[in-house]
């Protein structure tokens, strides 16, 4: 979007600006008589009539960051003319005052009517965007925080304006109401982690509603994170860079694709809203799945390599014959066969030695207590952890920890 600046005052603006070095101009956006807490606490709001607000009023971030990009002058010219107008019409209407400016939006204080708790927003604040918009060709976002009424709670009201604009990130909303917005997740770390493992099961299926579920994960963490759009960022990146990794240890990735997958990190760690990270999403695992897909059948080695490292991720979970060949995409019959004739055993085996491998280094490098160990590394019952133990190591569990123990 480029923004035009043709009136007599903004080329005059321009003009001064030219004169100015990048250090003056920002001390000239950002600079303060005195601190917002000073400022807060100068102000003496009627509240047997009026009620207080925080509000922040900035260009919107997904427009403001391009237009840094592309010219950062031109970004803090926009600002102050944006700032400047904003200023007039509260002091013009007597509505408030001002509290912060910064790079990214100007922090007010606004004071209303009691009569108009309700409808404030659509009296004073919407006519003031709408005139600045079509003045100065750019779009806007306001953050509304909770609303003060009393000096105690102005501080509060302040902040949690801030706090509403930055949701920008999630809802896409020109107007931010804190008090309107309304969003409660019914999702834990533990949902994470299961719709994790879930999709990459299926991936690993080649089920036909792979994408959906890595979409679903994406959901997850913007429920998880919700208001906190670099913490989105960060676990997105996590996700996404841990499935690249699981990709190519089962053998699924070609170190060619790594190329894609940093295009990718790159593309969330700049998108502006939650609906570019999905957007990102959509586009990068729906080229890529098909390709994944498409590729030559691998040798039956690559396809028992790729069930160890499932079930080296997994052995704590129940993993049926069923499971693992449906992972390694053959029937249960030619899975049994193949598994033993590149290892050399049979799969419960395998599935055995690797749970007790485990249960020994917990033993060995932890408190846990016998039970929690058992279950830990996938075994419903003591008793037949125990007789595994024993049969592996000649020993049971306590017997072995006290003889290692006494070695030392």
């Amino acid at each position: 979007m480029s923004t035009k600046f043709t009136s007599p005052a903004e080329q005059a603006i321009i003009q001064a600006l030219s004169a100015l070095t990048d250090e003056e101009v920002e001390l000239l956006l950002t600079q303060s008589p005195t601190t917002p807490g000073e400022i807060i606490g100068s102000q003496q709001p009627d509240f047997s009539r009026q009620f207080a607000i925080g509000i922040c009023i900035g260009i919107r971030p997904d427009l403001a960051e391009p237009l840094i990009q592309n010219s950062y002058q031109k970004h803090i010219l926009l600002n102050l003319l944006v700032y400047n107008h904003v200023l007039s019409e509260f002091h013009k209407q007597n509505i408030g005052f001002e509290v912060e400016r910064t790079a990214q939006m100007l922090h007010l204080m606004g004071i209303f009517p009691l009569e108009h708790m309700e409808d404030f927003t659509e009296v004073y604040l919407k006519p003031i965007l709408g005139s600045i918009e079509s003045k100065y060709h750019t779009h806007l976002c306001m953050g509304i925080g909770l609303p003060a009424a009393s000096q105690a709670q102005l501080k509060n009201s302040y902040k949690t304006a801030h706090y509403a604009f930055n949701l920008y990130f999630f809802e896409q909303t020109q107007i931010l109401n804190l008090q309107k917005i309304n969003q409660t997740f019914d999702v834990s770390l533990d949902d994470y982690d299961f719709y994790v493992d879930d999709a990459f099961r299926s991936l690993l299926m080649k089920s036909p509603d792979v994408l959906k579920k890595i979409e679903r994960v994406i959901e997850i963490i913007c429920h998880i994170h919700y208001g906190n759009w670099y913490a989105v960022r960060m676990r997105t990146m996590d996700y996404t860079g841990d499935l690249a990794s699981r990709l190519r240890r089962y053998h699924l990735l070609d170190w060619d694709f790594f190329e894609m997958q940093d295009e990718l990190q790159k593309n969330v760690m700049n998108a502006m809203t939650m609906s570019e990270i999905q957007q990102c999403i959509h586009n990068h695992y729906n080229k890529l799945l098909p390709q994944i897909y498409k590729s030559s059948r691998p040798s039956s080695k690559v396809i028992i390599e790729r069930v160890k490292s499932y079930i080296q991720e997994n052995f704590m979970e129940e993993l049926s014959i069923q499971t693992l060949s449906e992972i390694a995409c053959v029937s249960t019959n030619y899975f049994s066969h193949m598994f033993k004739n590149e290892t050399g055993m049979n799969y419960k085996t395998y599935l055995t030695a690797i749970r007790l491998e485990k249960a020994l280094e917990l033993l060995m490098e932890s408190d846990y207590k016998l039970y929690e160990i058992c279950e830990k590394v996938g075994y419903k019952n003591v008793r037949t952890f125990v007789d595994a133990f024993k049969q592996r190591y000649s020993l049971s569990p306590i017997n072995y920890k006290k003889s290692m123990t006494n070695k030392k």
